[in-house]
C-alpha cells in the first residue's frame, strides 16, 4: 500500500503567515525576535520558499492562539476560539473573565470543534450551577445592585 503524499502549499502558508503577523500588529523585526529566526528565514517563509518550523508553529499556537489548521490549510478561523473577534473584543472578554480569559477562549475553541467536549462542558456547568445555586443567586444579586448603583450615579452627573 502506497502512502498518500500530502501536498504542502508553501506560498499559501507564507501568505497566511504574513496575514497573521500583520493581524497581530507585529513588524517583521519584532516577529523574528519572538520566534527566534532570522529576517531571511521569515522572508523565505512568507514568500513560500520555506515551511515554518514546528517551533514557530508552537509559538503561534500557544502564545497567539493561531489556528494551525487555518495556517497550514487555509480553512477555518485565523485564531482559535474567540481570539479573532477577541482582538477587537478582547477587552470585553478580559473584563468578564479577567485572569481566566485565555482558559475561556480555549474552552470555546474545544466546544466549537468537539461535540464530546461541548456536551461534557455543558453537563459540568449545569451540575456546578445546581450545586451552587444559592451562592450564584447571591452573587448575581450583588452584581445587579452594583450595576444599578453605577447607573444611578451616572444619571446624577
Amino acid at each position: 500500500m502506497k502512502k498518500k503524499k500530502i501536498e504542502i502549499d508553501l506560498p499559501g502558508i507564507g501568505d497566511r503567515m504574513k496575514a497573521i503577523r500583520k493581524r497581530l500588529g507585529l513588524m517583521q523585526r519584532d516577529f523574528i525576535k519572538i520566534v527566534n529566526i532570522t529576517m531571511s528565514t521569515l522572508s523565505d517563509i512568507e514568500t513560500g520558499k520555506k515551511r515554518p518550523s514546528s517551533e514557530i508553529l508552537f509559538i503561534l499556537s500557544d502564545i497567539y492562539k493561531v489556528n494551525l489548521h487555518y495556517l497550514l490549510h487555509g480553512e477555518g478561523d485565523m485564531f482559535r476560539g474567540a481570539a479573532e473577534e477577541g482582538i477587537a473584543g478582547i477587552t470585553l472578554a478580559d473584563d468578564i473573565f479577567g485572569e481566566y480569559t485565555d482558559d475561556f477562549k480555549d474552552i470555546l475553541w474545544y466546544m466549537k470543534h468537539s461535540l464530546l467536549a461541548r456536551a461534557a462542558i455543558i453537563v459540568m456547568a449545569k451540575e456546578y450551577c445546581l450545586r451552587n445555586e444559592e451562592m450564584l443567586k447571591k452573587e448575581m444579586k450583588k452584581h445587579e445592585e452594583k450595576n444599578k448603583n453605577k447607573k444611578e450615579n451616572k444619571n446624577e452627573k
